[in-house]
């Protein structure tokens, strides 16, 4: 008797683990590809917003910055606007962001985005390729305070314009062998 209420319990327990990771993986797994917004080989806009945060004339000009920015450098720069996080932190989101909507340059897709998720007012920087040596840790600090002013302030048109500025910058500094990092970051006035 005791055998068979182990193996009841014992298989009891399989079909609740299973319950419940099942479900777990299956989101996982549909996560992984949910930001994808354009088929394979299309691409998006380097400004979207999914909010509407700037007006037609400012959502023109910054997709132009970004796209002479992006070009001529060879290095994706985008800005994204959405209106919510998954369960992902916003660093994570935004690479997932960029991957899954075919940004980047060459095979080690160079680029940085810059994501801003509006209900918790929460922004995301994620570079790639390139972007690792552009980008320093102590570079990425100094970068927020390139552009984190503004949208303190809600001024997100020149939020994003100050980012497009700074990311050219950053290449510059970095292409000349001396990328912004701990003992030449500029000390802002």
């Amino acid at each position: 008797m005791k055998r068979k209420n182990r193996f009841f319990v014992t298989v009891m327990l399989a079909a609740l683990l299973t319950a419940i990771l099942l479900p777990t993986a299956a989101m996982a797994a549909e996560g992984l590809n949910d930001l994808a917004r354009v088929p394979a080989g299309e691409r998006l806009p380097r400004y979207i917003d999914d909010i509407g945060l700037l007006t037609s004339e400012q959502a023109a000009m910054l997709t132009a910055k970004l796209d002479e920015i992006s070009e001529r450098n060879q290095f994706d720069t985008v800005v994204a606007v959405v209106p919510m996080l998954d369960y992902r932190e916003a660093r994570l989101y935004a690479a997932d962001f960029f991957e899954q909507n075919g940004f980047g340059y060459g095979s080690d897709i160079d680029g940085a985005i810059l994501l801003l998720a509006m209900e918790d007012r929460d922004f995301g920087f994620a570079s790639f390729g390139y972007g690792l040596n552009v980008f320093t840790s102590y570079g990425q600090d100094y970068l927020d305070t390139r552009f984190l002013p503004y949208l303190k302030e809600d001024r997100y048109y020149e939020a994003f314009m100050a980012y497009a500025d700074a990311v050219d910058d950053f290449i510059a500094k970095a292409a000349s062998g001396a990328p912004y990092d701990e003992g030449n970051i500029p000390k802002d006035p």
